[in-house]
């Protein structure tokens, strides 16, 4: 728990003023801006970049994810995955009527995301994404991530 926990921190410190869901990385910025958003939400972007401590088997999952595969089941919170073994299993279960409990407390058994995300045994944990993955094609530094968003940023000013 204190590595998702820590995770979760590097996140927030990273892109707190991100507030708002995005569907192009470069265009999407600008876009949303100009519709009046305050801001993007991109974490799936981060975690598949150099600095994350996300495996390198999580980030390059990513990458190669399509958004009509994944699954998303409803536990606490509603997850939604890259397909491996457990998060078809969650999936199943949810289809199947389990109660979002019984969900987690499978979810928790195993490990969930640290085995998942931070181990890299995506079929024993869960890889848990957005489903804009696939505007995602590469893993790169942070600041690269950022100056393409920055150079879009520029564009309402």
């Amino acid at each position: 728990m204190r590595y998702v926990i820590s995770l979760v921190h590097w996140f927030i410190r990273l892109y707190k003023w991100f507030a708002y869901w995005i569907t192009k990385l470069s265009e999407g910025v600008y876009n949303r801006v100009e519709l009046g958003a305050e801001g993007v939400y991109i974490g799936t972007r981060f975690i598949a970049s150099k600095e994350c401590r996300a495996s390198d088997l999580c980030k390059q999952d990513i990458v190669n994810a399509k958004s009509v595969d994944l699954v998303e089941f409803k536990a606490m919170p509603t997850w939604r995955c890259t397909p491996h073994e457990l998060s078809l299993e969650l999936y199943k279960m949810d289809q199947n009527g389990a109660t979002r409990e019984e969900i987690n407390t499978r979810m928790g058994d195993v490990g969930g995301i640290r085995v998942g995300m931070l181990e890299g045994n995506l079929d024993s944990g869960i890889n848990s994404v957005s489903n804009a993955i696939e505007l995602i094609k590469d893993i790169r530094y942070c600041k690269e991530i950022v100056e393409e968003l920055m150079e879009d940023v520029a564009k309402i000013n």
